[in-house]
C-alpha cells in the first residue's frame, strides 16, 4: 500500500481531481452560450485501464457522483477490456433513458 487508505488496484484514486477533468471535458464539448439553463449530459464512460477484478463498487460510485456533479441526467459505465468505438458508444446512448 502506498498510503493510510490506498490501494494498487484502484485506478479512480483522486475524487476531485477526476471531478474537475470532467468538468473540463463537459465544457470543451458543450461550449458555454450565456443561457439560463446548464445542459445536461447523457454520458457513457469506460474505464480503459483495467486491474485484476474490474472496477470496484467504490470506483463505480466514485464515477457516478462525479457524473451528477457535472449535470449529467444519465451514466452508463462500460466494463470491459476491449475499448468501444464510437459507433458502439452511440449504440449504448440510445439505450439509456
Amino acid at each position: 500500500m502506498n498510503g493510510n487508505f490506498s490501494d494498487s488496484r484502484i485506478v479512480f484514486s483522486d475524487y476531485q481531481e477526476a471531478e474537475i477533468l470532467m468538468k473540463k471535458i463537459t465544457k470543451e464539448l458543450v461550449p458555454e452560450n450565456n443561457s439560463f439553463f446548464e445542459p445536461s449530459f447523457i454520458m457513457v464512460i469506460q474505464q480503459l485501464e483495467m486491474n485484476k477484478g474490474g472496477i470496484s463498487e467504490v470506483e463505480k460510485r466514485a464515477i457516478r457522483d462525479s457524473c451528477e456533479h457535472v449535470n449529467a441526467k444519465a451514466m452508463k459505465l462500460v466494463d470491459s477490456e476491449k475499448e468501444i468505438s464510437i459507433l458502439e458508444a452511440k449504440r449504448i446512448l440510445k439505450t439509456i433513458k
